[in-house]
């Protein structure tokens, strides 16, 4: 019974069993069945972090960008978590970095809400927006201040004021970082550069001889 051959695929993937997910595909199960709450086997394998199993469930024509219920990506889930392996292998597969859930959440939202350095690193280089807001108007700053991750916070501070505009690239400070594609976000950019740019100058007359 389809459904029943299915329902094994989500299972099989949810538990990260290679050779049982290749089985089941092999044997004509749906790579995008979905479960009662709307996950498919790629949401499963990108929420438990199998990574191996997620380059097969995608390499078999799993949608990258497939939702739940709420609106979750498998790449929700996966930034989420931490899996840093398992995202750079669905941003690579084209998935959307910039997806919003149902509560306007973003991948990078969920890695800067847990502290998810690695892969606030990672978003951020594949053109994550660091200004994005959610449905109560709060950034991924502001759910790092929140939590209390302190480098997570530095670091979104740094690409927001524009001292990198993308991370690890060495790229020459002061240009917009990436995110800044609208005129709030703009404005919030042209108005932290300002101030770093105050601070610089009060540092450097303060230790003057």
């Amino acid at each position: 019974m389809q459904g029943s051959v299915d329902m094994e695929l989500v299972k099989a993937a949810k538990e990260g069993d290679y050779r049982r997910v290749k089985e089941l595909l092999d044997r004509g199960a749906h790579v995008d069945a979905r479960d009662y709450d709307g996950w498919t086997p790629l949401h499963h394998a990108a929420d438990s972090g199998h990574l191996e199993v997620v380059r097969l469930l995608v390499e078999r024509g799993a949608e990258v960008d497939a939702r739940d219920e709420l609106g979750w990506t498998p790449l929700h889930y996966a930034a989420r978590d931490g899996h840093l392996d398992v995202a750079r292998l669905l941003l690579d597969r084209g998935a959307d970095v910039n997806a919003r859930n149902k509560f306007g959440w973003t991948p990078l939202h969920l890695a800067a809400f847990n502290g998810h350095l690695g892969v606030v690193k990672l978003l951020l280089d594949k053109g994550a927006h660091v200004n994005a807001r959610d449905n109560e108007g709060r950034t991924p700053l502001d759910l790092a201040r929140e939590k209390g991750h302190r480098e997570v916070v530095e670091l979104l501070e740094s690409v927001r004021g524009g001292s990198r505009a993308r991370v690890g690239r060495g790229e020459v400070a002061g240009t917009p970082p990436a995110g800044v594609v609208d005129l709030e976000s703009a404005v919030l950019w042209v108005e932290r550069a300002i101030e770093r740019g105050r601070e610089l100058l009060r540092e450097a007359t303060s230790h003057k001889p």
